[in-house]
């Protein structure tokens, strides 16, 4: 396991280990070594398991694997290898408005443009939004088509872009406007 700098998927020179972090394998467990890698014995053959990592092991809740979780297929008297790389997320924040004012309660898309991965969140009571953990990518966000048809307006999606920079990763300042259909 390392953390994958700039989030291309694959380990280059000078990504470090990720150590102590714990991986889960099926049902079993292990932790990663200062080398970021882990061992798990009696995985039974030509069954596949899941695997993925506690993200409450990991020393930061900005540090998330740029996958949730894979399957793989151990085979007999062998050992398999499976890199998993983490990445730095970020927070991306703004506000739904409508004719200046914040709106609460609007249900909103991210949607991963490249994957097709969504993720929902609501905006407080002022209309501001906050959402952590956002891998970096390509991203559209946009209000839920029955909030617009229940409030009768119009908004144009953000289209978006996060990458990793010297400060880290995130976005604010976003801002969604609803438009009066009539």
């Amino acid at each position: 396991m390392y953390l994958d700098l700039n989030a291309n998927g694959s380990r280059d020179a000078g990504e470090p280990a990720i150590v102590n972090a714990r991986v889960l394998v099926g049902s079993l467990s292990a932790r990663t070594d200062s080398a970021g890698a882990y061992r798990v014995w009696d995985l039974v053959p030509f069954e596949p398991v899941m695997v993925s990592i506690d993200s409450l092991s990991l020393e930061s809740p900005l540090l998330v694997p740029l996958f949730a979780r894979t399957s793989i297929v151990p085979g007999p008297n062998r050992f398999r290898s499976l890199d998993i790389p983490v990445v730095e997320a970020g927070v991306i924040e703004g506000r739904v408005v409508r004719n200046g004012s914040g709106v609460g309660g609007v249900t909103l898309i991210l949607t991963d443009r490249q994957r097709g991965l969504q993720r929902t969140l609501v905006t407080f009571n002022d209309g501001g939004f906050y959402l952590m953990g956002v891998k970096p990518g390509d991203y559209e966000l946009a209000v839920d088509g029955r909030v617009l048809d229940a409030l009768a307006v119009d908004a144009e999606p953000l289209r978006f872009s996060l990458a990793p920079t010297a400060n880290g990763i995130g976005r604010d300042g976003l801002e969604l406007r609803l438009k009066s259909r009539f």
